[in-house]
């Protein structure tokens, strides 16, 4: 039960959390031996532009195993492409521990955390380069395809990549351990997890001119229809309460905050493609409405044992719900899909650990 609660606690930092994995694998080798599973053979997908949405699953893998990978799924082949990345550059480690990606223009750009850097592909995902000095680079801004803005857990900085020339060509000092980021208009927003701000940077002078507050440990944010942002504040400690809170950023002001019980931990907050729609997980996984007055009760897919949600993903075109069922380095994750009312779709075998979902539409 002391391994499922620490398993359970999502993000605190990423040396923290591999430190979990290392001792929970260290007791997994003296308690019991399994079977190693078998990886899957790879089926080639093609990326041609098509209606078809591209999922790409990141897998993190264990620290310090270089055991990452990312997985390639197509609805509408009804094919995954297991280790997708390895198949496309045979020749490249991806490294540990790949965080999120994105999609500029013609190229893909994935931060690799503990490998402090940042890996770009091209439009058949194939390696291109890689960017390093950075520190333990975190989540991925598009600012208008000129530029992205790159979010980190040590380096007191938002990193500011070219994407002209594909290289690093400035900074943004930022207090701590910065998070995901929204833009809205000219301005991006970023949590910041250790202070009790959201800053906002101009992105014409990529400098910060001001600051929302908005209590400590804002880790997730996304946009709704309205322009207002969602920000779910997490902590790792049983006894901290954890808020889920909707700002608007003209008078900045919180408009909604809710809060959860101090013995829960969600996280992993999504919204669907029209922006009205709110999904995260909290051992269970839970639909709400951006019209809400109260947290749901009612749980949208059940997370219970031996189920361990780790990660979700909504697709933007048919509000598919992707959910990891995490085994914590000891198997291969399964992904779960369900549709936007819970019902159970598909399921297929992804990698170790899967952290992320980025859906393609090109």
């Amino acid at each position: 039960m002391l391994l499922m609660f620490i398993c359970r606690i999502k993000q605190r930092s990423t040396n923290m959390r591999n430190l979990v994995y290392i001792v929970f694998l260290t007791l997994l080798v003296f308690s019991c031996k399994k079977e190693r599973p078998q990886p899957q053979v790879p089926t080639s997908i093609p990326l041609q532009k098509s209606a078809d949405v591209k999922v790409f699953v990141v897998n993190q893998g264990v620290w310090p195993n270089n055991n990452s990978s990312i997985s390639l799924y197509s609805e509408e082949l009804g094919l995954v492409s297991s280790n997708y990345f390895t198949l496309k550059n045979s020749n490249v480690v991806l490294g540990s521990v790949p965080q999120s990606m994105i999609r500029v223009g013609d190229y893909y750009y994935v931060a690799v955390n503990s490998a402090a850097k940042v890996i770009i592909l091209d439009s058949n995902f194939v390696f291109v380069r890689e960017i390093n000095n950075l520190n333990s680079p975190r989540f991925l801004q598009n600012i208008n395809n000129s530029k992205v803005y790159v979010s980190d857990l040590y380096a007191d900085k938002i990193s500011i990549i070219n994407t002209s020339t594909q290289s690093i060509v400035g900074s943004i000092t930022v207090r701590g351990w910065s998070e995901q980021m929204q833009q809205i208009d000219s301005r991006v927003y970023v949590c910041d997890y250790d202070s009790s701000k959201l800053y906002v940077i101009d992105t014409s002078s990529d400098a910060i001119t001001d600051s929302i507050s908005i209590g400590k440990g804002a880790e997730y944010m996304v946009q709704d229809a309205n322009k207002h942002l969602w920000v779910l504040c997490t902590s790792i400690y049983s006894n901290e309460h954890k808020y889920l809170k909707c700002i608007d950023v003209i008078t900045k002001t919180i408009l909604k905050s809710f809060e959860f019980p101090v013995n829960e931990f969600p996280t992993g907050l999504q919204i669907n493609a029209e922006g009205k729609q709110l999904y995260f997980i909290n051992k269970h996984v839970y639909s709400m409405s951006i019209d809400a007055s109260s947290l749901p009760t009612e749980k949208l897919i059940a997370g219970d044992a031996p189920k361990n949600f780790y990660a979700i993903g909504i697709h933007p075109t048919n509000e598919h719900v992707y959910a990891s069922d995490s085994k914590y380095g000891q198997a291969f994750d399964r992904v779960y899909v369900y549709s936007k009312t819970g019902e159970a779709i598909s399921n297929f075998e992804s990698g170790y650990i899967t952290g992320y979902y980025y859906f393609d539409r090109k």
